[in-house]
């Protein structure tokens, strides 16, 4: 990438290639009652067909739903016995844990926003909201996908486009939670100004999709901060039964 183009924010911890898996349901930190916003609620399908529909709109196989399905209920104190997905709604508090982040990281809490969109209450992120979410991070996702995340994480507001406070605001977090790279404010509103130069076609001050697709098409790999593979999110689950297939 060039000089004149912003890298792409470095993978948080726990969302990084080379991060450790962090362990969900096993550290008693973890361990907890449920939030109450996270109290199970009445079934309305059956498991087989929630996951038949899981299969069907992520990548992901019904085996691995099922183990974040386990992993999520040890998290939450379920026991396996509630069986329903309708049963299972995550609080951001729990998201965090989930992930093994602070709850003050403006990443993760845009990831939160973002997956909890399919909820009638965004403060609680449904079941199938977080493994749709989870499918976007893995690297069988397309890279379409992949964009339009990466440019909703960039746009907290859901206006439509990316100004130069909110991307100075996102990389400024995401590079304090990261000692991979390390650059002063100035350095980074430097890089933020000379990206919107480049990315800003029609010079109006935001960066709408156009302009962001036209981006990532003139620098490839711009989004590989959105990719998670075998010791990433997903291996914190599970590490054993993926890498198994």
């Amino acid at each position: 990438m060039s000089s004149s183009s912003l890298p792409a924010p470095p993978p948080h911890p726990s969302v990084s290639s080379n991060a450790p898996p962090a362990a969900v349901g096993g550290p008693k930190s973890l361990q907890h009652e449920p939030h109450p916003e996270s109290q199970p609620q009445k079934p309305s399908s059956s498991p087989a067909s929630e996951t038949r529909d899981l299969v069907n709109h992520t990548h992901f196989s019904a085996k691995e739903i099922e183990s974040i399905r386990e992993n999520v209920f040890s998290l939450l104190g379920y026991t396996l016995s509630q069986t329903s997905y309708a049963e299972i709604s995550i609080s951001k508090d729990d998201f965090m844990k989930f992930l093994g982040v602070p709850p003050q990281s403006l990443f993760p809490n845009r990831l939160f926003a973002i997956f909890a969109t399919d909820s009638k209450n965004d403060t609680v992120l449904t079941f199938p909201g977080l493994v749709r979410g989870l499918s976007i991070l893995s690297q069988k996702a397309t890279h379409d996908e992949k964009l339009r995340m990466a440019f909703q994480l960039l746009d907290p507001t859901d206006s439509g486009y990316i100004t130069h406070d909110a991307t100075v605001r996102v990389l400024k977090s995401c590079l304090d939670e990261s000692k991979e790279i390390g650059l002063t404010d100035d350095q980074i509103d430097k890089l933020v100004a000379s990206t919107f130069l480049d990315a800003d076609l029609n010079r109006d001050g935001v960066i709408d999709f156009a302009e962001y697709q036209a981006l990532d098409a003139r620098h490839p790999g711009l989004l590989e901060f959105l990719t998670v593979d075998s010791s990433g999110i997903l291996s914190s689950l599970d590490k054993q039964k993926f890498m198994s297939q």
